[in-house]
């Protein structure tokens, strides 16, 4: 019965046999590449729904790249919510828009409708772009079903160490060959005391967490260690790249490559220029690390001080508790003033929300998981909405103050609350969205970041 559930893959598949089921593979002429949709989901991954013809076929054809490779796409647990989960689905489609062979493996099950119902409303959202990507992964437990996927690659593209650490043994003792690896750094390799302590005492939960804990005591040296033995590491900051070198990541192996965001995915902006009562958005974990109770203070001190304005909190969910305290008090004042809203719980269409805000609050509180900007900071740019954040890690690296965003001290109220009366103006709001826009474009241009990504392929795969 196993071994009926084995998907063998080839370049000539016309239909593909699992168990009971005979399943058709969908042809997009962009790539003429196949999708297969089925029970236990290990499948090739093709832009399904994102090309389906037309223009957007005949711009991919005048930019296919000339590498010409097979890529393996593995990330411990791809999923809706999660940073470096959109990182990877969104590689994954530009690769395939560039031509290229692309496979994705998700090494724990993917979540596709699991916490996808928002807990305050009750209510569950429309699905994700990515919807269509994530239906075609599950659990790479069952090692000989990837066989004939893994055998046939020229790289393997992990998103985190461990994951990296399983497929590099996996290949050592299953395959003829062992391909080149590439590991892509999404978050610090450490945890210093000084992390936690900058972002405050409630901070310390974090540290009821496996994943945080383990980063406090096993010492950086060790993970470097880990690091070096593959073919390359990746990293999208300057910030980021130069805190793996101190920690001991060779500068052969480490090379800083750009966010690719296709922007023609994104919802259209309303426009920041009208009258009447400001939206105000944070969006995020609701966790001390990334300021949202800051959040909250400086909103209200603003409103203390003539600020006419809304503010909506969509908190992901799942920091545990941590999250549970932050949530509970953002409730209490949801309760007592009818200009703060709170939606928790993972919603796929809050980019749509950005679009309809005027500006975007993100006061990051500690360098931890800010050396990498995150995407819902670059997406706002995008959309060009003026964002209020802190000029920690690699925030500064795209965000020019008072230029395409405004930058705060961490756990600075007052300027905060100054930054929330400034962005009054619907004049200041509107010319650095239109710089943000200008800045973020070039930024996270995806045909530039994924081109250099195959460079990066290209340079170890020569070696």
């Amino acid at each position: 019965m196993f071994l009926s559930r084995i998907l063998w893959w080839s370049k000539t598949l016309n239909s593909t046999q699992v168990g009971a089921e005979v399943l058709q593979p969908c042809y997009y002429p962009a790539t003429k590449t196949c999708y297969v949709r089925f029970t236990w989901r290990c499948a090739r991954l093709t832009c399904h729904g994102i090309l389906p013809g037309g223009t957007d076929c005949e711009r991919v054809s005048k930019g296919k790249s000339d590498v010409n490779m097979r890529i393996v796409v593995v990330s411990q647990y791809l999923n809706r919510r999660s940073g470096h989960s959109r990182q990877a689905l969104e590689l994954v489609r530009c690769l395939e828009r560039l031509g290229e062979s692309t496979f994705a493996i998700s090494i724990n099950p993917t979540d596709l409708v699991t916490d996808s119902v928002l807990k305050t409303t009750k209510e569950r959202p429309a699905g994700s772009e990515f919807d269509p990507l994530l239906e075609g992964i599950d659990n790479i437990g069952l090692w000989n079903a990837h066989r004939g996927v893994l055998a046939d690659v020229d790289l393997i593209h992990c998103f985190d160490i461990s994951s990296a650490m399983m497929m590099k043994k996996y290949c050592q003792k299953r395959l003829n060959k062992t391909p080149p690896i590439v590991v892509s750094v999404t978050s610090p390799i450490n945890l210093s005391p000084r992390d936690i302590l900058d972002a405050g005492p409630l901070s310390l939960l974090n540290l009821l967490r496996p994943g945080h804990l383990k980063k406090l005591i096993v010492p950086p040296t060790i993970t470097s260690s880990q690091l070096n033995g593959f073919d390359m590491v990746l990293c999208h900051s300057s910030f980021m790249q130069k805190r793996l070198l101190d920690n001991g990541v060779w500068p052969s192996h480490v090379a800083a490559v750009g966010y690719g965001i296709d922007a023609t995915n994104l919802p259209q902006s309303t426009s920041t220029d009208s009258g009447g009562t400001i939206k105000v958005q944070y969006l995020g974990w609701g966790s001390s690390l990334r300021g949202t109770l800051d959040a909250l203070d400086a909103f209200m001190l603003s409103k203390s001080l003539g600020f006419d304005g809304t503010i909506r909190f969509d908190i992901v969910g799942s920091h545990t508790l941590e999250e549970n305290f932050i949530v509970s008090k953002i409730l209490r004042t949801v309760r007592s003033q009818s200009c703060v809203e709170l939606n928790y719980g993972y919603n796929p269409g809050i980019r749509n929300i950005i679009a309809e805000s005027d500006i975007i609050l993100l006061p990051f509180a500690s360098v931890y998981g800010y050396c990498h900007p995150p995407l819902s900071l670059l997406e706002s740019m995008l959309l060009g909405k003026p964002v209020v954040t802190t000029g920690i890690g690699s925030v500064p690296e795209y965000v020019k103050h008072m230029k395409s965003g405004m930058l705060v001290k961490p756990h600075d109220i007052g300027d905060i609350a100054q930054c929330l009366s400034t962005l009054a103006d619907p004049r200041i709001r509107k010319t650095i969205g239109e710089t943000a826009i200008s800045d973020a474009s070039r930024m996270t241009d995806w045909r530039v970041a994924s081109r250099g990504v195959l460079s990066c392929y290209e340079r170890v795969t020569r070696h």
